[in-house]
């Protein structure tokens, strides 16, 4: 009969440091893409809106969600002792879920808004910065609502829900990804036929001026000798 798995210390802390070298590099990843954007000016462009809050969602994984888990691995290792109270599962839906799904609906508002712009370029033109602002806002908002679902509902509601709304938002990336792709292989090969179509174009154009010249050539020779006779 086997004996039952019992964690190892160094296992533990192996993982604990690994998790906190993630931690810190996610954190200043972000930080200095909030900061740059911050600095230059050329950055502060309505297309990038997103993607700055998408830095701003995973620099808050980085601070609150991984640090979270890092203290549930280590109780789980023996590391330290840990109390999971209704406080702490409170904090660790909001710590994680909020920061976990308005990191995803940034990604998948991200897709759908390149979706747009490459399908519909004069309608995304004529987006305004409120647009931008909103839509922020409301990626928040659906995020501290679903976590207060989380929070109010059991374990299995609350799964199904949350797994859900992650194949909802799997699908989008995916499917918006791959027209987007496709969207840019026909702009390839319409390029390209272009390109050939103006080849064949610059290719015929000596061959008909020298037609041109032969043919006056022999309009000149021709009036020459009626004048002669």
């Amino acid at each position: 009969m086997s004996s039952p798995y019992l964690p190892s210390k160094a296992e533990g802390i192996a993982w604990c440091s690994a998790l906190t070298l993630e931690a810190v590099l996610i954190v200043l990843a972000n930080l200095l893409a909030l900061a740059l954007f911050a600095v230059n000016k050329r950055l502060r462009k309505r297309s990038l809106f997103l993607v700055i809050n998408m830095a701003f969602a995973d620099l808050l994984s980085g601070a609150l969600s991984l640090p979270i888990f890092i203290y549930t691995v280590g109780a789980g290792f023996m590391l330290w002792k840990a109390r999971f109270n209704k406080t702490f599962y409170a904090y660790q839906v909001f710590g994680q879920t909020v920061v976990l799904q308005a990191s995803l609906f940034s990604a998948s508002l991200i897709t759908c808004e390149r979706f747009y712009a490459v399908y519909w370029p004069l309608k995304h033109r004529t987006l305004s910065v409120g647009a931008y602002r909103a839509a922020i806002f409301m990626v928040w908002i659906i995020a501290i609502l679903f976590s207060i679902l989380q929070l109010l509902t059991s374990d299995k509601p609350a799964f199904y829900t949350f797994v859900s709304i992650l194949l909802i938002q799997l699908f989008t990336l995916c499917i918006g990804n791959i027209a987007i792709w496709r969207r840019f292989q026909r702009r390839i090969a319409s390029q390209q036929q272009n390109r050939e179509a103006q080849n064949r174009l610059h290719s015929l154009r000596p061959t008909t001026l020298s037609t041109n010249s032969s043919d006056l050539q022999l309009a000149f020779e021709q009036e020459v000798m009626d004048t002669r006779l």
